[in-house]
């Protein structure tokens, strides 16, 4: 720009001193020519503000952490009358998404035509994320001033955790209960109390139907009892946080979330009814029971992008679960707690309910299996992460 600036002092003087060898004395149309010109180049220049437009864009707003991602920035400038240079101011966040950054690309291009720039990188955390275009620099045509046209186009990235395959220990299989049979593909138990009733399947025993509801709906009723409703398993996912640094605790939690899909996949290989219990609040819990393929969808989808709980810990999350629901159920729970004291609590919390509980706990470093305790590093699960980003390019 200073460089621009010296060219056109150096014209002005070129100018005077051309019009008083010719003409002995300066002339006024030389005058105003050259003094008006920078007044033009800078009208036009204001004039071709809306004729400058930005879009951006990506493949796929929807996708897994570390798995790469291109953005593309497309600028149409339908000014003539500008310098073909331009560049453009972006946010974004940075790879961990802790923090954001100001990236910047120069783009050339002739007056009518459009030019676009990819950038690809990817994000190690889960969240939602806004990649933005901030403004668009560039010069008038005699590139004396610099001009910032403000823009607001974005576009939300939605960051997911990763679909692992852990092969976590789940070892409770489909038990046929006391007084059970099989009809179809559904478990039916003749025992235990009343619970319910439902349609009639063919090769239901004639003891289950409900005769007198049979009469009054015409269709035959039969009844369900209480055994058919029990969870064999129970997935137990804790999302509190147990560091200072933050992004370490995110971390963490995604950590938390892989290992728990991963586990509730396995639970639903081995047919087995189900249910999922997570936190997200110190006294709030959801549950999730698992009866169906639409249930399992449900489950995955609300705990996906749950956020970390901060100023909760495993035993609010286990004191504020019913427990007449973990009763006699192998109880597989998932955490990021490190304390050795705290998993002995935990432990404890399990004797009188004769529940067998699996522990499996995400650490920052590999730590081998102790007391039943089987621990996956963080650094084990995201070079998973990375090796499943790989083969999907």
């Amino acid at each position: 720009m200073y460089k621009s600036r010296l060219i056109y002092l150096s014209i002005v003087v070129a100018a005077f001193i051309f019009s008083q060898a010719l003409y002995e004395s300066v002339s006024y149309m030389t005058l105003i020519i050259v003094l008006i010109l920078p007044f033009i180049s800078v009208f036009l220049a204001l004039l071709s503000f809306p004729l400058l437009k930005v879009f951006i864009s990506t493949a796929n707003k929807s996708i897994f952490r570390y798995s790469d991602f291109t953005v593309k920035i497309k600028l149409n400038n339908y000014s003539p009358f500008i310098c073909p240079s331009f560049k453009i101011n972006c946010t974004m966040p940075d790879d961990t998404g802790a923090d954001v950054e100001k990236v910047s690309f120069m783009v050339n291009m002739s007056a009518g035509s459009g030019g676009s720039l990819k950038y690809s990188r990817f994000f190690a955390n889960r969240g939602k994320y806004v990649v933005s275009v901030d403004s668009i620099e560039f010069f008038d045509f005699l590139k004396l001033l610099k001009f910032t046209k403000k823009v607001s186009k974005s576009i939300i990235m939605t960051v997911k955790p990763c679909d692992l395959e852990l092969q976590l220990p789940v070892t409770s299989e489909l038990q046929r209960q006391e007084n059970s049979m099989i009809v179809g593909t559904t478990p039916v138990n003749s025992g235990g109390d009343m619970f319910a009733v439902r349609d009639y399947i063919f090769g239901d025993s004639m003891k289950n139907v409900h005769w007198k509801l049979s009469a009054k709906s015409e269709d035959i009723v039969v009844k369900t009892f209480a055994e058919n409703i029990y969870d064999q398993a129970i997935v137990i996912a804790d999302m509190s946080c147990y560091y200072d640094d933050k992004f370490l605790g995110r971390s963490m939690t995604d950590c938390v979330i892989e290992a728990t899909l991963s586990a509730i996949n396995d639970y639903n290989k081995s047919s087995v009814r189900f249910s999922l219990i997570y936190n997200v609040g110190k006294n709030e819990n959801i549950y999730c029971p698992i009866v169906s393929p639409s249930d399992l969808i449900i489950a995955q989808n609300s705990i996906m992008m749950t956020p970390m709980v901060e100023n909760s810990s495993v035993t609010d999350l286990l004191q504020n679960v019913d427990i007449n629901i973990i009763s006699g159920c192998e109880v597989c729970l998932i955490t990021s707690f490190g304390s050795d004291d705290m998993i002995k609590k935990v432990k404890a919390m399990f004797i009188d309910i004769k529940s067998r509980l699996k522990v499996i706990r995400i650490t920052e470093l590999d730590t081998p299996e102790a007391d039943g305790v089987l621990s996956y590093s963080k650094e084990y699960i995201e070079k998973l992460c990375r090796s499943k980003a790989n083969e999907a390019l």
